[in-house]
């Protein structure tokens, strides 16, 4: 008999804060480089008044510390940014990474998790399949390294023949 079992998998979305102190007549670090949806904050803890503009940021007003100001960045890019106060003698730059290319998802419909067979089993295997940044045009079954066929969406199936007595992972 052979024992069928699916497993299924979730994409987490992680994302980082950057810390960027702000002092005398200096962003540090100056330059940070990031990914989409990470966010940076700004910590002006040092006397004198200063803020953050350009490149869509603004903190508000020039203001005396302590102060924080965060953003959150959602698009790829470089932003260029400045004290509002000193100007281009106090630049900094956050260069935002695209996100990368996420693999699709896959999930077997039929047969159903613990499905068992007496051998030799012949059945029809069905999936639907998704891709968040993009599209599905066909889904390929596979026995190990032999393909079962392949299959042309929405709903994707392939034909099982004779198969052997064992346990099968999909």
């Amino acid at each position: 008999m052979g024992r069928w079992f699916f497993l299924q998998t979730s994409r987490l979305v992680a994302s980082t804060a950057f810390d960027v102190s702000v002092g005398n007549q200096v962003f540090s670090p100056s330059s940070v480089t990031l990914n989409v949806n990470d966010t940076v904050k700004w910590t002006h803890s040092v006397s004198g008044f200063h803020s953050i503009t350009g490149s869509g940021l603004s903190s508000g007003s020039a203001t005396t510390s302590p102060f924080t100001y965060s953003f959150l960045f959602t698009s790829p890019g470089t932003f260029n940014y400045q004290c509002g106060i000193h100007l281009s003698s106090m630049p900094g730059s956050v260069t935002v990474s695209p996100p990368p290319t996420v693999a699709p998802t896959v999930t077997i419909q039929s047969p159903s998790a613990g499905s068992v067979f007496d051998a030799p089993a012949s059945f029809n295997m069905t999936a639907t399949a998704s891709d968040s940044d993009g599209t599905v045009s066909q889904v390929e079954f596979f026995k190990g390294g032999t393909s079962l066929g392949v299959s042309f969406g929405p709903q994707y199936s392939a034909s099982v023949a004779n198969l052997s007595a064992g346990t099968y992972l999909l």
